[in-house]
Parts: C-alpha cells; structure tokens; sequence
C-alpha cells in the first residue's frame, strides 16, 4: 500500500491526473484506457487524462514573423498552429520541399521556428505564443495566463509606483503628452535619484554637466528612458540592445543569474528594480539610477594619464587592437598606482611585453558586460583568456577582485563597454615565473639545482615547455643521491640533468597519448610516456594508475606557469648512459644470457639504436630451472633465437605496469611466432574466451526469452499481466506465485549481471 501511494503521490506532483479505478484485479479497466504498473503490482491501474498545454489556453497571444520571400505560387496557409499546409498549382510530383522545425518551451514562452526550402526559396517561420498584455503565468505547473489586475495609463502607473520626480521633469519637457499618445516602455528612476544627476554624469561619462534649468539636455536625459513600443523584458537576452527615442541612443540589457536562483536584470549597468509592471499603452521599469548615455569608448578611456602605464603595456604586447571592433568588453583598469606597487622586475617585464605580459593584460579583459551591482555575494566571470576572475562584495560593500584589487570607481559605461578602476595588477597563476611555482609547491630542491646549473634565470624565460619536476623526497633516493654525487661537482651533467626533465611543447594530462616519445631539451634524447586507457575517463579517472614517465609516476599534474606546465613525479629522471647490450654484458648475473644471444637475430636488434625495446633477462639462476638444457640452445641458434624473441616488447615498459595488470605480452611483441601465438590466451589470463562465453550466453538467453514470450501467450493471452519475465510467467502458471519471484530473481542478476564481468575482462584486455 505504501508504494502505490508513493508512486501516485509522484505523478500527482508531475501535473498528472491520476485516478485508481482497481484495486480488486477484476480485470475491469472502467471507462478510460488505463496504464497498468505491472512491475509494482498488477492490481495498480492510473488513468493519464490528456493535459492541454498553457499555450493553448485562454489569453494567449501568437505572434507570427516570416522572413525571406515566398513565391506566390508556393504560398502557405495556417490550418491551425500547429501545421502549415503548402498550396500550390504545380503537381505535386514535381514539388520538391524541405522543412525542418523546432519548438522551445519556457515558463512564460512557447516558440517554434520552421525553416523551409521550397524549389530553392529560404523561408524561416517563427510562431510564438505568450500571455497577452496584462496577463501572466502564476503557477509554473499547469497554470494558464490569468489577469494580473486592471490595466491604466503609463503616467498613471507611474503615479502609482510613486516616480514622482521622473514625472515633473516628463511634464517639463512636454514628455506626458506623448506617452499618453502612443504605445512606450519606461524606465523611471526612483525618487531622490535625478538631484545628483550632473555629478554622476560628469564623473561616469565625462561629458557636458546637465543641469535641469537646461531644458534641451534635460529633455535629452528624459528622452533616454523612453523606449517606444511594447517592451516584455522576458522577451530580451543578455547584451541585447534596446533605442530609446531620443535619436536612438542605446540601452544594453544584461541578466545576471542570482543566489536564490532568480535573476537580476540592469539597463546600462543600471539595476532595474521592479520590472514589467503593466500599463494599458506599455510597461513601466523602475531603475535604481539615472541611465547613463554613452558618449566615450574604451580607446577614449586609455587616453586617461592615470592609466598612461596600462596603456603602454598594451602597446607594448600588441594588444590595442582587441578593442578596434564593436563589442562589450568589461576592463578591470589597473591605475598608474597600482602598477607602481609591483615589484620592479615584474613590472618591467610587463611594460616592455615579455614573458607572460599579454596574459597578465588579457587577465584584466572580458568579453561580456560585468556591472557592479551584479555582484551580490561571489561572483565569476572569465577573461579573455578563458581563466576564471573571482569577485567578492564584502559586508562593508567594497567589491575585491582575486582577493588583491579593489574596485576604486566602478560601472563607467562607454559605447563598447564598461571600465571599473582598480587599485591592484591582477597576476593569474598561469603567467607566475617558473622559480615562484616551484617554490610554492615546495619543489625547492629541483629549484636549488636548476640555480647550481645556472638555469634557473634561463627557466623562467622559457616558453612552451612542460617540466617533470621531482618532489624533494625524491632526491633522497639511493639511486638519486648516488648519481648527484657523481655529477655534482659537473656543470654540464648537471645541465643535462636539468634539461632532461624539460619536455618541447605544453603537454596537459588531457592531451597525453597512452604511449609516446616525448622529445627533451637534451638534444637526440625522449623520455617514454605511459597512459592508462581508464585515465583519459573523467568517470574513471580516480582508479587508474597514474601516468608513468620514465618509470616515474606523475603525483600532482597541471600546476600552469608562464610558458609552461608543471608535473610532479615521484622519482628523479636519470639519463641513460649505457645501452641495453652493455648492461646485460656487464651484469654477471646474466653471462649466460648474453652467451645464448652470440650469433642470433635478437643480437642484432638490440645493437640498433634506434629500437625503444624491453628486455626481460633471466638470470643464471633462472637458467637452471630452465626445461630446455643450455648446451642444446647454444648449438640450435634457431630454438635459441625463438626464446630469446619472447623475452622482448617492442616499447618500453615499467614494473608499475606489470603490477597493474597490463597485458604487455600479447599485445605488443614484435616477432610474431609459432611459440608465441598459442599462449595469447594465457597472456590475456583467458580474457578473449570469457569474453566470447558470456557473449554467447546472452545472446542464446535472449532468444530463449524470444521463443518463450511466443509460447507463453499461446498459453495465457494475459500472460503480460503475470510477471516481468516469460520464464517466471510460465512458472507462476505451472508451479505457483512464490516460484515465480525466484526465477525473476535469478533473470535480474543473469542479465544485469552478466554486463560487469564483460565490463571488467574487457577492459582489461583491451
């Protein structure tokens, strides 16, 4: 009982009307079709009654907008809304057409667009239903448009808001008689907001200062916020711009999502604080300031000569361009101030455009319109370079960018955008010099050797590199502190050293192939690199083993530098000084190793220096357990060879990789053979056969399910009302109700489970 009040309290919720007409399974379905939840329970019967969509309720209006040109001969006829029916004298085999459409619904518009081609003619159809005037969506679920209250002239709803002295300064102008005469949208400024009008203006625009005894720039001011027509701002998007009616000036609309999942919604940068408030010749927008009018630009802005230095850096990086084109940038202008506070080589670096100086300008730059009143709390927004801007309102109102700059005059609106001066540079990790990464990620002891080598002026000015840094408990190594001991005192091995953690080229983790050569700064040497499939899965992406680099795993990944990107791995990279043939020849664990390869082919391939191979040497040990007797194999070159074929992969791989179970073997040896082919299996630990097995089973299961679908509703017309599967079905006829339930248990764990172990042999073999 309690799941069917569950699952009827849940479509009630979704909007249904949901009736139970049977809880007896006596087969009646009453006087509507029925659904049965036959899973839950087959007594369980809901009757859907179709719901009719708000959009084609009472006071809904259609607005219907076509564009390009139709041939009269091919004209359209609306049957009703939702079908256009094409009319035409030629035959109907010989018409050729190609419609496609698409329909968007909201919570207060519902729009579909049709995009015709008709014997060559483009033709783009837009249908959009919205409540009418004066009416309005309530209840978001099933709620019709319904009346919001009487509607009254504009002048009388803005009596009514109490925008008083916005209608004194109307009625100075004469601005009430046209608006009693027309159809327009206000937006009206609170009271006690126009007394300060001339300084805002002047200090915002910098244009001439508007007094309200100057009746032309009065009348110019309150033209501004008169828009003609009927203005729904629900219809608009952000950056869409509207004109007002004095000689179309403009007014830039922005929407601004909001904590409590509202939005906020500004004119200029102005908020606007109740919106669309219904008149019977327009709508009324109460707007928490006088709309400013754009006169300047941004290139006028960076005349300024308390941003002389910004602006010097622009030149200098070859960036004055960016704002040349129409747009809506937002600039957080760093003043002359703020750069005085930077360091003098970091500021040098940035006036004269190297290192990373158009990244750091870029970081001062967005591509949308960020306006103040915007930032409620914390904020986001992107630069120009896709990073991430944090902003903050403190409790004391102060608006602080990356917890370093504060906004010291904000929302100054130009005619391609809005500038807020700040009294700090903002410096984003990725353009941070190399030396100041390492050190706050306390990679010091690479830092302290790349400054014995004298590289560490040379790291920072290096650009699009990545670098292999080992953290410092990798220096205590044996192997580590054994070969810094031989080339401390070696400038040059040190260098190389240095260099040879240092790859060509930004390689973040999302970009790494699962085996490749990645080339050095060491002239003719690579480093192996090794990515698990799993890696490259966002799901899966915790449980993989971690990429290896010369055996080395890579522990933290992607902390960005100027020019570059850093990885930490575990180990320190050591360059290889001696070639797979001479450590088997030096090694005399392995004499009889390296005898048995005297006068074979598998010789050969190891002197070419160009092979990236893997050698697996069995020791003398290992050859006295051996099946084969060694003096047989040092006479039979060919049996010798073959053997010795096995004990070689054609890359390199890493003992990490034999603990993840990489199968290694089948997969990438070189040299094909008799003796090698019939132990793919066994390589694979059987992966390919319980793969084929289970594919199998299911298969078959599945056409057993087919067959006795067919056999049971012979038997049982309403055998579809007994179970979820044929097979319990059938067994509920022959062996009873409690037989079934066990048998639909065992098909859920055969076919729900039998996906995992495909899963999991799957990907381990592939």
């Amino acid at each position: 009982m309690l799941s069917r009040t569950l699952i009827l309290g849940v479509l009630l919720l979704l909007g249904a009307h949901a009736q139970v007409i049977d809880f007896s399974a006596n087969g009646d379905e009453g006087p509507f079709n029925a659904f049965n939840f036959w899973p839950f329970s087959p007594q369980l019967r809901i009757n859907f009654h179709e719901l009719q969509p708000w959009w084609k309720g009472s006071n809904v209006c259609i607005e219907r907008h076509t564009e390009g040109q139709e041939d009269p001969k091919n004209a359209t006829v609306e049957k009703d809304s939702d079908e256009i029916e094409l009319l035409s004298d030629i035959p109907a085999r010989f018409q050729a057409s190609i419609s496609f459409s698409s329909c968007f619904e909201s919570y207060d518009k519902y729009e579909c667009i049709t995009k015709s081609n008709i014997h060559g003619q483009e033709v783009t159809r837009t249908v959009k239903y919205k409540c009418c005037h004066g009416y309005s969506r309530v209840a978001r679920i099933g709620g019709g448009c319904e009346k919001q209250a009487d509607l009254i002239p504009l002048m009388d709803v803005l009596d009514k808001v109490n925008a008083t002295d916005f209608i004194r300064l109307m009625r100075t102008v004469g601005a009430d008689d046209m608006v009693n005469n027309g159809n327009y949208t206000l937006f009206a400024p609170i009271n006690d907001v126009l007394d300060n009008l001339s300084d805002q203006i002047s200090e915002m625009n910098k244009v001439e200062v508007v007094r309200r005894d100057d009746g032309d720039n009065v009348k110019e001011m309150v033209l501004n916020h008169i828009v003609p027509g009927f203005v729904d701002l629900n219809d608009y998007a952000n950056e869409d711009i509207l004109y007002s009616n004095d000689n179309h000036t403009s007014i830039r609309l922005n929407y601004y999502p909001t904590p409590g999942g509202g939005k906020l919604v500004t004119a200029n940068c102005i908020r606007i604080a109740k919106a669309n408030l219904f008149a019977t010749n327009g709508f009324v927008n109460l707007v928490d300031n006088v709309i400013p009018t754009p006169k300047a630009s941004i290139r006028d802005v960076l005349e300024d000569p308390k941003v002389s230095l910004f602006k010097q850096a622009l030149e200098a990086s070859k960036l004055t361009d960016l704002f040349e084109n129409d747009g809506h940038y937002t600039i957080f202008l760093p003043t002359n101030e703020a750069f005085e506070k930077l360091d003098q080589k970091t500021r040098s670096k940035i006036l004269s455009g190297n290192a990373c100086a158009a990244t750091i300008l870029k970081h001062h730059i967005s591509p949308h319109t960020v306006c103040s009143s915007a930032i409620i709390s914390n904020a986001t927004v992107h630069d120009d370079n896709g990073e991430v801007l944090n902003l903050e309102r403190k409790p004391s109102d102060e608006i602080v960018i990356e917890g370093t700059a504060k906004l010291i005059q904000s929302d100054v609106l130009l005619s391609n955008g809005v500038v807020h001066f700040i009294d700090a540079v903002l410096i984003p990790e990725t353009a941070l010099p190399l030396d100041q990464v390492l050190a706050d990620n306390n990679q010091t002891k690479f830092l302290q050797l790349a400054e014995e080598a004298g590289l560490k002026d040379q790291l920072d000015s290096m650009a699009n590199i990545t670098l292999f840094v080992p953290f410092n408990a990798a220096f205590d190594e044996p192997d580590a502190e054994r070969y810094l001991n031989e080339v401390r005192n070696n400038k040059e091995k040190l260098r190389e050293l240095i260099l040879y953690h240092i790859v060509k080229g930004k390689l973040e983790s999302c970009d790494m192939d699962e085996s490749e050569l990645l080339e050095t700064e060491v002239e003719g040497r690579t480093l192996p690199l090794k990515v698990y499939p799993l890696y490259s899965n966002l799901f899966f992406k915790s449980i993989s083993p971690a990429p290896l680099v010369q055996c080395s795993s890579l522990t933290r990944v992607e902390e960005k530098a100027c020019g570059s990107v850093v990885h930490e791995i575990d180990k320190l990279l050591i360059p290889p000084t001696k070639t797979l043939l001479q450590l088997i020849e030096e090694d005399g664990r392995l004499s009889i190793f390296a005898s048995l390869l005297e006068g074979t082919e598998t010789l050969e391939k190891l002197k070419d220096p160009n092979q990236n191979l893997t050698l697996i040497a069995t020791t003398n040990y290992g050859f006295g357990r051996y099946k084969y007797n060694f003096e047989d194999l040092k006479e039979n070159k060919t049996l010798a060879d073959a053997i010795l074929k096995r004990h070689i992969i054609k890359r390199p791989v890493c003992c990490q990789q034999l603990e993840s179970g990489d199968q290694i073997f089948s997969r990438w040896s070189p040299y094909p053979d008799s003796l090698h082919n019939p132990q793919m299996m066994k390589d694979c630990e059987y992966g390919l056969l319980v793969v084929f097995v289970i594919c199998s089973t299911q298969i078959y299961t599945a056409i057993l399910l087919g067959e006795s679908w067919l056999l049971a509703c012979k038997m049982e017309p309403r055998i579809i009302e007994k179970g979820r599967y044929p097979y319990s079905a059938m067994a509920e006829l022959t062996l009873g109700r409690r037989f079934s339930k066990c048998v639909t248990i065992l098909l859920n764990i055969t076919i729900f489970g039998g996906g995992i172990p495909n899963l999991i042999v799957g990907n381990s073999f592939c």
